[in-house]
């Protein structure tokens, strides 16, 4: 049940996303867009990204603009869970703080901001570094990585381990200082 995978309760978690589409909106210094955000298990998520990207298998994260009525964007997220908790456990990071970054990422694609290119990629990381440091979030230097040509651009780890001081390597957890999980 996709309850059980929620990294935090649905009160917190709802209040950290909220917090997260605020923020990368505020580093774009741009308007918040009227959000949807749901959360779903791997099969829906693979049921959407097959149907509107033509891609058969599931993803952490889409974002689906809607409509623009009277200058206000409106727009959908969907994060797939049960992927950003995979992917935080190969990152490193602190599930919620994989979840935030998805909903931070999605946010900036509907505000317009691209990563096709890996010079639009490096931006879209930094964008999404400071969006997250805004709501007392740190990544680990290596999300500045997570750059290359196109979609699914993943960390090479070789190439973060070389770029990471040797006492950070260690300590990759994606948490506020002094806070617990949630």
């Amino acid at each position: 049940m996709l309850a059980r995978r929620l990294p935090c309760g649905r009160r917190k978690l709802a209040a950290a996303a909220r917090a997260a589409a605020r923020a990368a909106a505020a580093v774009l210094r741009r308007p918040v867009p009227c959000l949807s955000i749901a959360l779903v298990g791997e099969r829906r998520m693979r049921r959407l990204n097959r149907d509107f990207h033509g891609v058969d298998a599931a993803t952490d994260v889409l974002a689906f603009p809607l409509t623009e009525v009277g200058g206000e964007q409106e727009g959908e997220i969907v994060v797939c869970l049960p992927v950003t908790e995979q992917d935080a456990r190969a990152r490193g990071l602190d599930p919620l703080a994989e979840a935030l970054l998805c909903i931070a990422h999605a946010t900036l694609h509907l505000l317009g901001e691209k990563d096709r290119t890996g010079q639009q990629a490096l931006r879209m990381r930094r964008l999404e570094r400071a969006a997250l440091r805004r709501i007392g979030w740190r990544l680990p230097a290596a999300h500045l990585l997570e750059v290359g040509e196109g979609k699914g651009s993943r960390l090479d780890p070789a190439r973060a381990a070389r770029h990471e001081p040797t006492s950070r390597r260690r300590r990759t957890s994606a948490r506020p200082p002094g806070k617990s999980r949630c």
